[in-house]
């Protein structure tokens, strides 16, 4: 069987959906290890898998256990964001070094999966010979139908870059890019799709299944469908499920464990709660990380449970509705267990991610800036009230459960380890 090595972005929402994955590819029979950063070790090892720790000089453990907080002054954030870019500076230098040489060389691995965010792995990759495909955890803009556009990531102007780096605001991205592709005869630049050792584009994995993008414009590459990769089997923390009374329907909130960190957390916190004291029939419960400072919340009334972090899969098999971020992992497992939604897209992707929710039926978008009490129990009534949003999820569900199957997840890796031997046989 088949030595694989995934490189995931050192985050739960880019490594949770790689667990089913991996789970699915070793019960098959291929050995898989994961190469990240020392902080996800623990949790990786704890999930049963083999781990190998990359640039620990630059990311040394403890370095990622703390999310960085807006609360605090701008100079504080400065002082933060200055220390993030020389380690990124320091991560590339590594990089440029031979970290992944010396570090996956070893392994020899018969396919690197790497995440679509690490965009400095094709050129070494390229040199290493190594068989590799590209994953997206997420919807890339190509593929979202009309009725959800999103924005394009492009890197910006190489003089713009110069002059933040020079003010240690900015990592040298693309500098450091040429210098790898200069390194290992890459084609390519850090601003032009993605390659493969034979100069085609890079092939990608996409985590969620083709009946939840619609008819979207092709990737420049050969595209596979996994499905959601939805883990029901992954660690979570527990819950004091006593606390949530009985009675009527159940509210989930929670914007995602990066979303905390953002200025407007505790504004949405406040208003939920608000909206939680005018509907006391019904019950609630917050995730709402660990970064929000003491008192800033206000009080929780006797319907609702206000905690850091939640077991989301295991509440969504009891909830109602889900308040999310529309961030893709929360609007797939929504999904996945029949939940309809009100997604409250905050950055990135998000709002791309909860307007093809809507589009779908299956839940509704409500902007940040408009999210107060009185417009979220409005979300609320129309999602739980609708039979439309009830039968759009119940029919979308059944559509990710049956692309989540381990039969064919199994069959598109196998498929890619066969495209790749002839390539694989020539290199040796």
């Amino acid at each position: 069987m088949a030595k694989i090595v995934i490189a995931p972005l050192p985050v739960p929402g880019h490594v949770n959906p790689t667990l089913k994955l991996a789970r699915v590819l070793r019960d098959a029979g291929h050995h898989v290890v994961y190469a990240s950063m020392p902080d996800m070790g623990t949790r990786l090892r704890a999930e049963g898998f083999a781990f190998e720790p990359l640039f620990e000089a630059a990311y040394p453990p403890g370095s990622l256990e703390a999310l960085p907080s807006h609360s605090g002054n701008a100079l504080a954030l400065l002082r933060m964001m200055r220390r993030e870019v020389r380690r990124q500076d320091a991560m590339l230098q590594a990089m440029l070094d031979g970290e992944l040489e010396r570090r996956l060389g070893p392994l020899k691995p018969d396919l690197f999966l790497y995440d679509e965010k690490l965009r400095h792995i094709p050129p070494v990759a390229h040199g290493m010979g190594l068989p590799t495909v590209r994953f997206s955890v997420t919807v890339p803009p190509q593929l979202l139908p009309p009725e959800a556009p999103g924005r394009v990531h492009r890197p910006p102007p190489r003089s713009v870059e110069r002059v933040l780096s020079a003010l240690s605001l900015a990592p040298r991205m693309s500098w450091y890019f040429d210098q790898l592709a200069r390194k290992h005869g890459y084609p390519g630049r850090l601003d032009t799709p993605a390659l493969r050792r034979d100069g085609r584009p890079m092939a990608d994995l996409l985590f969620f299944p083709e009946a939840f993008v619609g008819a979207g414009r092709d990737l420049p590459g050969e595209r596979y469908h996994v499905g959601p990769l939805v883990d029901v089997d992954r660690q979570e923390p527990d819950l004091p499920w006593e606390r949530i009374p009985e009675g009527g329907p159940l509210v989930f909130f929670s914007l995602g464990t990066l979303a905390f960190s953002t200025p407007r957390a505790p504004r949405l916190v406040r208003a939920m709660l608000e909206a939680a004291a005018q509907r006391p029939q019904w019950r609630f419960v917050l995730a709402v990380g660990g970064t929000l400072p003491p008192g800033t919340l206000g009080t929780a009334p006797p319907n609702a449970l206000v905690v850091g972090h939640a077991p989301q899969l295991r509440l969504l098999q009891k909830a109602d509705v889900m308040v999310n971020h529309g961030g893709t992992n929360s609007v797939k497992e929504c999904i996945y267990f029949g939940v309809p939604m009100v997604a409250v897209p905050l950055q990135h992707d998000q709002p791309a991610i909860a307007r093809l929710a809507a589009h779908h039926g299956v839940g509704t978008c409500l902007p940040p800036e408009e999210f107060t009490a009185k417009s979220v129990l409005a979300h609320l009534d129309e999602v739980l009230g609708n039979p439309a949003c009830r039968s759009a999820v119940t029919r979308m569900r059944e559509l990710f459960r049956e692309a989540d199957a381990p039969g064919r997840i199994t069959a598109v890796i196998d498929d890619i380890l066969q495209r790749f031997q002839p390539a694989r046989a020539a290199s040796m």
